[in-house]
């Protein structure tokens, strides 16, 4: 009853706060991968449990020898509808939820994908207590809730806010079981990374987590470390295959796993920037309170030496050691985005370990100094990353649909192409990649016209919006319909 209570008042706490960021969830159009996303949505459970259409493991390496370039490989796998490819790689479980999403209203579906993030808030209020008591339990669960990084991910319809939840419920079973001795709690957090496993393609670091800390326990465990090991990949598996029997049976997590690997070594500006260094700064000036906290948290652990944080610790450098080569330097969706999938880790360890050297009335003042150092930092992070008109592109389809373009072919730049395919489903659009080979597909493809960005002025004839874009250029359509 008592954690009922504590509970209660937290909470009305958070609500205060939420409330008083409800204007976030603006009504601008679905981004690149949310257009994406909806759209395979919309082709059920049993396409996503069992992958089809799709690439077979032996097609999809073939295709990636046979040297055709993005935009071959775009439109064939577009054309043929493969849902891994839609899903960008990622397993199925956050698509069952998205079948249920109503698109018809940006902003009711951004507000309904809240759900994961108030879940987790949920989740690490009791976790947390169970640890550490009421003031960690209190600091923690708030500071989660209002982390600029968590709620700008929370408020896109991506994978990510889901994958935190199930990757903090391991952790948190884990460091239970560790603290406890309780069985249950292992077998717990096993489940969730399996959870996890079909959500990102990250929860490999979560897996070798669990298996550090299991090794770490070997002394103290019930039987003999093989037979441990064993049963417990016997749940993880069990676990996979309920949720995304494709992912092994077609080995379909390999595909993932080489794309991302693909796209982290290969591919220059894949996330949007070839600067490392920048997307750093970008990190710890958008998080820098989180960042602290999880350096304090380090030497606070290195010193006393708590066992059960020792997984919170493991995961969070891992996570780091394996992303912190992404290079993505859009503060209002990539860098939260690519932050969201280890920094709840990081602000976990640190509010318990700066709690648990402060105990008493001490613990409560640090907590609240923190959690407004945290508020400060969402706001500021907000009024410096305005999200009203950052998408033109709604405003852009609502424009073209008045143009009778069903059944036309129209040319699209590559990244406007999900956006467009979502919203106006009766064109056939086809991407190009930039300026320079804009002609040579023209000359191809005979569109009856194309979408670019222009630099300011009015002097392309069929002009569908002057929307300003975020590089203040604008957006132009050329219909080539009547010079033919």
């Amino acid at each position: 009853m008592k954690a009922i209570v504590e509970f209660a008042v937290v909470a009305a706490l958070a609500a205060a706060l939420l409330w008083g960021l409800r204007g976030r969830a603006v009504g601008f159009s679905y981004g690149y991968d949310e257009a994406d996303y909806l759209l395979t949505a919309e082709k059920g459970a049993f396409a996503h449990w069992w992958e089809v259409p799709s690439l077979s493991l032996g097609q999809f390496v073939a295709l990636g020898r046979g040297g055709s370039n993005r935009s071959e490989l775009s439109a064939l796998v577009r054309e043929n509808g493969y849902v891994d490819f839609y899903r960008h790689w990622h397993g199925p479980l956050y698509f069952y939820w998205m079948m249920n999403v109503d698109a018809r209203c940006e902003k009711c579906a951004r507000l309904v994908q809240m759900i994961f993030h108030l879940a987790g808030f949920v989740l690490i209020f009791f976790g947390v207590r169970a640890l550490a008591g009421t003031p960690a339990a209190a600091l923690a669960s708030l500071a989660f809730l209002i982390s600029y990084t968590n709620i700008q991910t929370g408020l896109q319809l991506i994978p990510h806010s889901l994958f935190t939840l199930c990757y903090a419920a391991s952790l948190l079973a884990v460091a239970w079981w560790i603290r406890t001795g309780r069985t249950w709690a292992w077998y717990a957090a096993v489940i969730a990374a399996g959870l996890a496993f079909t959500t990102l393609e990250v929860a490999l670091i979560l897996m070798v987590t669990l298996i550090v800390s299991a090794w770490m326990q070997r002394r103290s465990l019930p039987e003999a470390w093989v037979r441990f090991a064993i049963r417990s990949l016997g749940v993880f598996l069990a676990t996979v295959l309920v949720v995304w029997p494709a992912g092994l049976l077609k080995l379909s997590f390999l595909k993932a796993y080489a794309i991302m690997a693909y796209l982290a070594m290969f591919r220059k500006a894949a996330w949007g920037s070839e600067n490392v260094a920048g997307s750093w700064i970008g990190r710890l000036e958008s998080s820098p309170v989180e960042w602290t906290l999880f350096a304090v948290g380090l030497g606070l652990l290195a010193w006393k030496r708590w066992r059960e944080m020792v997984p919170f610790a493991v995961f969070g450098v891992l996570m780091i050691a394996a992303v912190g080569k992404v290079a993505a330097d859009d503060r209002l969706f990539l860098v939260p985005r690519y932050q969201a999938p280890y920094l709840t880790a990081l602000l976990v360890l640190g509010c318990v370990a700066v709690v648990r050297m402060m105990p008493g009335s001490r613990a409560w003042i640090a907590a609240g100094v923190l959690l407004g150092m945290l508020g400060w930092n969402a706001w500021r992070q907000f009024e410096a990353n305005p999200v009203p008109g950052y998408f033109p592109w709604k405003q852009v389809v609502q424009s073209l649909g008045r143009r009778s373009l069903d059944g036309q072919t129209v040319l699209v730049p590559q990244g406007a192409l999900p956006v467009m395919r979502y919203y106006l489903r009766g064109v056939n659009w086809i991407p190009y990649l930039d300026e320079q080979t804009l002609p040579g597909d023209v000359d191809r493809a005979r569109p009856a016209g194309y979408v670019r960005m222009e630099s300011g002025g009015n002097e392309a004839a069929g002009v569908v919006e002057l929307a300003k874009a975020y590089s203040g250029d604008r957006i132009v359509f050329h219909d080539l319909r009547s010079s033919r």
